[in-house]
Formats: structure tokens, C-alpha cells, sequence
């Protein structure tokens, strides 16, 4: 009896570690598209000279808050690895 409820807790942990590692990559996937939509809609414009500068100020603020936002995901997905780094310690 005490092998079963053994492995049956070492399957509920790995689930868990499973769990959380998912999370952590749809995390990681949503900062790459938002970064990448940053890098299309903000730092891939073509500027030609000094006249064309108003194109900058046109997304500044909208890539500002792009920015916050993948900076609260990186935390985020930081504190997940700690949590993930806790389970595997408890395995």
C-alpha cells in the first residue's frame, strides 16, 4: 500500500512539473509574439531622414506599453521558474 500512494504522489508532483512547465512556455510564446509585433510595428521603421521622424512619435507611446507589458511577462515567467525550481526540489 505505501509503494502505490509513493508512486501515485510522484505522478501527482510530475503533473504538476508538467503543468507548470506549460505554463511557462504559453508565457513564452506571448512574449515572442508581442515582441515580435513591437519589432514590426515600432523598430522596423524605414526613416529617411529628419522629415520622416514624426513616424517615431507616432508609436512611441503604444511601444511604451508594449514594453511594460513584456517586462511584467518576463517577471512573470521568472516567478514561475522559481516555482517550477521548487517542485523539482520537492521531487
Amino acid at each position: 500500500m505505501g509503494r502505490r500512494r509513493q508512486e501515485e504522489k510522484m505522478k501527482k508532483e510530475m503533473l504538476n512539473i508538467s503543468d507548470a512547465i506549460l505554463e511557462i512556455q504559453i508565457l513564452t510564446e506571448r512574449i515572442r509574439v508581442l515582441s515580435e509585433d513591437l519589432t514590426q510595428d515600432y523598430f522596423s521603421r524605414q526613416l529617411n531622414g529628419k522629415d520622416d521622424m514624426w513616424k517615431l512619435k507616432c508609436g512611441y507611446y503604444s511601444a511604451g506599453i508594449k514594453t511594460e507589458i513584456l517586462g511584467a511577462m518576463v517577471i512573470e515567467a521568472d516567478e514561475k521558474l522559481a516555482e517550477l525550481q521548487k517542485l523539482l526540489k520537492a521531487v
